[in-house]
């Protein structure tokens, strides 16, 4: 018999959707590592592993079929543009979660 604690896959989807509830304040460490089955140890890892990860839908990369084929360059700077600033404030409430959590905050 294995004495290795068995728990479910979390998929890669998951975690990343987890680190973005996390980062967000939509719950606690403590809820994460309970709901998921892992440590505090694992949900750094998680974290420093994902936290420039996001969900993504395909229709982020669609060019409205309506858009003047001049303005299509602009769209896709405003679409690079916008991903920049939301990678660069998710990296912000990281720094702000692991500020909090070395009592720092």
């Amino acid at each position: 018999m294995s004495k290795h604690r068995s728990r479910p896959h979390v998929t890669f989807g998951e975690r990343v959707a987890t680190v973005d509830r996390l980062l967000g304040g939509a719950t606690t460490r403590e809820e994460v590592c309970r709901e998921r089955g892992v440590t505090e140890a694992e949900l750094d890892e998680w974290m420093r592993m994902h936290a420039r990860d996001r969900e993504v839908s395909l229709d982020e990369f669609r060019v409205p079929a309506s858009l003047d084929p001049h303005l299509q360059p602009l769209w896709s700077r405003l679409r690079q543009l916008e991903s920049l600033v939301r990678t660069r404030h998710r990296e912000l409430l990281l720094l702000r979660q692991l500020a909090r959590g070395r009592g720092l905050l």
